[in-house]
């Protein structure tokens, strides 16, 4: 059955999303993200305005329930898509605005006067939606060694919260990086990025070490560089205080240590 936008009743349909956002803690873009359409276009539809059905049956598959009943078919997630439930934890399907490259910045966890900078990307499964991460690092020690650091692993998304977790498991050790949304800052050079900002906690437990738990604020910063190009361009890898190419993030990352990672008494 065709459904006419006129013989939808509008502000029934606003209500409903209301109470449907309200009820799964959503923020308004994480649902345009997730529906793929323009934010613009929800707000509308809050508002009762009427949209294209098709936007409509969108938001409704999206969310995984039926917002207008004027004869519309049932609205169902996508294939291999989990539609978010109300206080739903992490969902492996993540939104197509955290897709892309970025550099992550910490703290070293041997050296407190350094600064570590990897290259990190976030891909998308067009099909089921779930999230991927690579994050690569090379770096080479005073005493001319070479470092390779590369982690790969899953990304789930906090529904309730708009936040992401990056999980890396392999052999000996359990990684996650726990970051929080996505927002436009001006940086140091003036330019305006998108950055997130975080912990990193990680566990080794291998014969070599032992169990060696360590964890480090981090600072997520989107960027146009491949990995290969932000080496090339000397973006990432290990670097002293001084003379820092990014001291705004520099002194990010102080503060919250201070604040949250005191030294030992």
């Amino acid at each position: 059955m065709t459904v006419m936008a006129d013989d939808i009743d509008w502000p029934i349909v606003a209500e409903r999303l209301r109470k449907a956002l309200s009820h799964r803690r959503m923020p308004v873009q994480q649902l345009a993200d997730q529906s793929a359409v323009h934010r613009k276009t929800v707000d509308r539809l809050l508002q009762g305005e009427r949209i294209a059905p098709d936007s409509l049956l969108k938001i409704e598959r999206a969310l995984g329930e039926r917002l207008d009943e004027s004869g519309a078919p049932p609205a169902a997630a996508a294939p291999g898509v989990a539609a978010p439930a109300a206080n739903e934890g992490l969902n492996p399907h993540i939104p197509e605005s955290y897709v892309g490259a970025y550099l992550i910045f910490r703290r070293s966890f041997d050296h407190a006067d350094r600064i570590i900078c990897s290259a990190l990307e976030i891909t998308r499964d067009p099909v089921s939606g779930h999230g991927r991460f690579h994050e690569r690092l090379r770096t080479v020690a005073p005493d001319g060694r070479k470092h390779f650091n590369d982690f790969k692993g899953d990304v789930n998304h906090a529904v309730a919260v708009g936040a992401l977790q990056l999980v890396a498991i392999d052999d000996g050790y359990l990684r996650t990086v726990n970051l929080g949304r996505l927002r436009r800052e001006v940086m140091e050079d003036g330019e305006t990025r998108e950055v997130m900002r975080g912990v990193l906690q990680t566990m080794n437990e291998v014969l070599d070490i032992g169990y060696y738990p360590v964890a480090s604020p981090v600072h997520v910063m989107r960027t146009d560089l491949s990995a290969t190009e932000a080496e090339k361009a000397g973006k990432t890898g290990s670097f002293g205080r001084e003379g820092f190419w990014e001291p705004r993030i520099a002194a990010d990352l102080d503060e919250v240590m201070t604040k949250f990672f005191p030294p030992k008494a």
